[in-house]
């Protein structure tokens, strides 16, 4: 598959932050989600939606997105904001399954991809995505590969 274009990366997280705006509202770590698993979390996003009531939106917002062992990882805040714990089970439910699933889809495009382990790194990619630095590739169509001393910087800047 092809790599997504970052602006359709930023215009559909923007439509995904129009669409459920109580779910980016309020303290967070970290929210990024790499493109490759966007439409995976848009259904998770839909699936949430659907499943709370208007009062219990005002409960809920994602605290961190981010990839983690290879593997897409979400948090929410909930459980300190009185959602019911059926709610709460229901609402886990949901993102445990997303982050299976993120583990058989490659992160940069969504293919069909294997789990991989890069001299300690996890990660899921499609054979073509796969390579044996995978923090070089670019995360978006027509982007250079990354070197790694601007990866150090944007860490370190972003920090």
């Amino acid at each position: 598959m092809e790599l997504m274009q970052r602006a359709d990366y930023e215009r559909r997280l923007e439509e995904l932050k129009r669409r459920f705006p109580y779910q980016w509202e309020g303290d967070h770590l970290d929210l990024y989600i790499e493109p490759g698993w966007l439409t995976l979390f848009e259904e998770v996003c839909s699936e949430i939606d659907a499943l709370l009531s208007q009062e219990e939106k005002k409960g809920f917002h994602w605290r961190q997105i981010k990839e983690k062992f290879g593997k897409l990882r979400a948090y929410f805040s909930g459980r300190e904001t009185n959602l019911p714990e059926v709610t709460v089970k229901k609402i886990t439910s949901i993102i445990d399954k997303a982050e299976e699933k993120s583990g058989e889809a490659c992160l940069f495009c969504g293919a069909p991809g294997s789990f991989r382990n890069t001299c300690g790194w996890m990660h899921t990619a499609c054979d073509e995505h796969f390579q044996r630095d995978r923090s070089l590739l670019p995360r978006f169509a027509g982007e250079q590969p990354r070197t790694l001393e601007k990866i150090l910087r944007d860490h370190w800047h972003n920090s």
